[in-house]
């Protein structure tokens, strides 16, 4: 057991946790105050559920990664989610206990994102979420070093990962930024994507590229 200073919470006690998935491990650090859990690739059953966690967490009032006060509208539906399922894995964390899905992140490799074509393929991440409950208790940070470690496991083998982010979500780059993210000088208006979508913008913004470089040092 470890305790460590500092965050929103103030002091506390953090747990050493091995997650594995396909034959992927990453060591981390996780808070006393998450349930254990296991990783697996999402599946039709479990499409309900990340829907929910998704709009809770994007659009609901009791998560920091809340864009209720930038975009109106759901942040995913099932159709969506299913999309996402089609084109890459939605890895999903359930309470061993419940079998309840807490966590999710979405990861894959990728020639282009809503940013536009990348010079050479890259893994991806996305639609990172946390039950409001959980978060700031390092499973976050987890599900986002998982998914870096299957990038690195594709084969083709991929060296950067990248994510999209909303421009004026300043706090949530700065996140991203500890984790040895690189904001570039890559974007895109957010108008034409979010209208597809069905969402509407509050006020205006551009989607950013953020970039990390991976060694295998980082992921093992």
């Amino acid at each position: 057991m470890r305790t460590e200073r500092g965050g929103r919470n103030g002091r506390r006690e953090r747990r050493d946790v091995l997650l594995e998935l396909d034959g992927v491990e990453v060591a981390c650090l996780m808070g006393e105050e998450v349930p254990e859990v296991e990783l697996r690739v999402g599946r039709e059953e479990h499409v309900g559920e990340i829907v929910q966690l998704a709009n809770e967490c994007y659009r609901g009032k009791e998560s920091w990664t809340t864009e209720a006060h930038l975009v109106r509208g759901q942040r995913v539906t099932p159709d969506r989610v299913r999309e996402y399922m089609s084109e890459m894995d939605i890895i999903v964390a359930l309470d061993v206990a419940s079998k309840s899905v807490v966590g999710c992140v979405k990861t894959g490799t990728c020639s282009e994102t809503v940013v536009g074509l990348l010079p050479a393929p890259a893994g991806y991440i996305g639609l990172v979420c946390v039950h409001p409950k959980y978060q700031s208790h390092g499973l976050g940070r987890a599900l986002i070093t998982i998914a870096e470690a299957r990038c690195m496991s594709t084969k083709p083998r991929v060296n950067t990962v990248v994510m999209d982010v909303i421009s004026v979500r300043k706090d949530l780059i700065s996140w991203y930024q500890t984790l040895g993210y690189v904001l570039t000088d890559r974007s895109t208006p957010a108008s034409r994507f979010m209208t597809a979508k069905g969402e509407q913008m509050l006020c205006e913004f551009d989607f950013v590229l953020l970039e990390k470089q991976l060694t295998m040092e980082q992921t093992n």
